[in-house]
C-alpha cells in the first residue's frame, strides 16, 4: 500500500488541470487540487455549491433524540418490547448522522489532504465502477464516493480515461496503468485487437490475469501467448460480429473442452489422448480449437460436432492461419 507521498505525488506540473467525466459531472485533477464541479471550466457554480448534507445531518440527529426520549419513557413504564424498538431506531439514526458527518461530499480536495484512493469495478449488483476516496477534513478523515460514467467490466471508455488519469497522477492504489489487465502484459500477437478495443470497448468483456492463470490450472497446460493475450482482452465476452462463430467465454471454456474430449474419446481414443487440444469457439456445427503444444501462436484446426462418420480425427481440418491472424480477420471484419 503506497504512503501519503506517493499520493501527493503528480505527473501534471504544468498546472493544466485533466479531466473526466463522473456520473454527475465532472472531476478536474490539478498538480495541487481535485475540483468536482457539473462543468467542465473548474469554475465551482452555486448549483455545485448547494449542500443538503446539513439538512439530513439535522434531520437523523432530530429523529435520535425523538425515538430515544421514547425509549427511555417506556423502558421507565416498563414497556420494554416497545422501548427496545425506540432504542434500536433511535441507534440506527445516530448511525446514520455520524455516518452523513463523515460522508459529506467536498467540491474541492486538496491533493495533500487525500489519505487513499481505491478503484471499485461494477459487481453483480452495483454496475457501475466507482472510486472510494478518502480525505482529511479539519483534521478528520472522511470518505465519498466517486461514481465513474461507466463501467469498466463493459469496456466504457470514460471509466478507463477516469481510471488512467488517475493512476497516472499517482493517486489511485493497487491499480495497474488504467485497470485493464492487458495493459499489464506486453502484447506481442494481438496488437490488431488491442487497437480495436481501443475504439470499441463496448464489443468485449475482459478477463482478470488470475482468472485466467487459475483456468490454466484446471486445463493442466499454459495458453498459447496469443490466446492469453485474447483472453486478458475479451475473455469474458467477444461481441464481434463473424458469421455464425461463437467465441466461448471463460466461464464456459472448460466446460466445452470437458465435452470436446468425451465426443473425442468415443469416437477416436488414441486421438483424444495423443492430442493437447483447445476448444475456444463453435462455428457452423464445428468446434474451432488448437493444439496447447503448437507454439505462441498456434494454428487454428476444425472438428465437426457430432458426425463421426465423416470426420477424420488423424487429419483434421486447417484453416491454415495462426490464432492471432484469425482474429484479426475477424477485426477486419467488424471495421467494414
Amino acid at each position: 500500500m503506497r504512503g501519503n507521498s506517493s499520493v501527493s505525488a503528480t505527473t501534471n506540473n504544468v498546472g493544466e488541470p485533466q479531466i473526466f467525466k463522473t456520473k454527475e459531472g465532472f472531476c478536474l485533477v490539478f498538480p495541487d487540487r481535485i475540483v468536482f464541479s457539473k462543468n467542465e471550466s473548474g469554475v465551482i457554480s452555486d448549483e455545485d455549491k448547494k449542500d443538503y448534507s446539513g439538512c439530513v445531518l439535522f434531520l437523523f440527529g432530530f429523529l435520535a433524540l425523538i425515538f430515544t426520549k421514547n425509549a427511555v419513557q417506556d423502558f421507565f413504564d416498563s414497556r420494554y418490547f416497545a422501548g427496545s424498538a425506540w432504542l434500536v431506531a433511535g441507534l440506527f439514526c445516530l448511525f446514520c448522522t455520524i455516518n452523513n458527518w463523515n460522508s459529506r461530499d467536498a467540491t474541492k480536495v486538496k491533493r495533500r489532504d487525500i489519505v487513499s484512493m481505491k478503484l471499485r469495478k461494477e459487481g453483480a449488483v452495483y454496475r457501475n465502477s466507482f472510486v472510494d476516496l478518502v480525505y482529511k477534513r479539519y483534521g478528520k478523515k472522511c470518505d465519498m464516493r466517486i461514481e465513474l460514467s461507466g463501467s469498466l467490466l463493459s469496456g466504457d471508455t470514460e471509466a478507463r480515461k477516469a481510471v488512467r488519469i488517475l493512476s497516472d497522477e499517482k493517486l489511485l492504489e493497487g491499480v495497474v496503468k488504467s485497470g485493464i489487465p492487458y495493459e499489464s502484459i506486453k502484447i506481442e500477437y494481438q496488437r490488431t485487437l488491442a487497437d480495436f478495443y481501443e475504439t470499441h470497448p463496448e464489443k468485449f468483456d475482459w478477463a482478470e490475469i488470475s482468472e485466467i492463470e487459475e483456468l490454466e490450472k484446471e486445463m493442466g497446460e499454459p495458453f498459447p501467448k496469443s490466446y492469453f493475450e485474447y483472453l486478458a482482452i475479451a475473455g469474458k465476452g467477444n461481441r464481434m460480429v463473424n458469421g455464425d462463430i461463437e467465441f466461448f467465454p471463460l466461464s464456459k471454456l472448460s466446460g466445452r473442452n470437458k465435452e470436446l474430449k468425451k465426443k473425442a474419446r468415443k469416437f477416436d481414443s488414441d486421438f483424444a489422448e495423443a492430442v493437447p487440444f483447445f476448444t475456444f469457439a463453435f462455428k457452423n456445427g464445428r468446434y474451432v480449437y488448437f493444439r496447447l503444444d503448437g507454439g505462441f501462436d498456434p494454428k487454428v484446426y476444425e472438428l465437426l460436432a457430432d458426425d463421426p462418420e465423416n470426420q477424420d480425427y488423424a487429419n483434421p481440418v486447417s484453416l491454415d492461419t495462426a490464432f492471432s491472424d484469425f482474429i484479426a480477420m475477424i477485426v477486419t471484419s467488424n471495421k467494414t
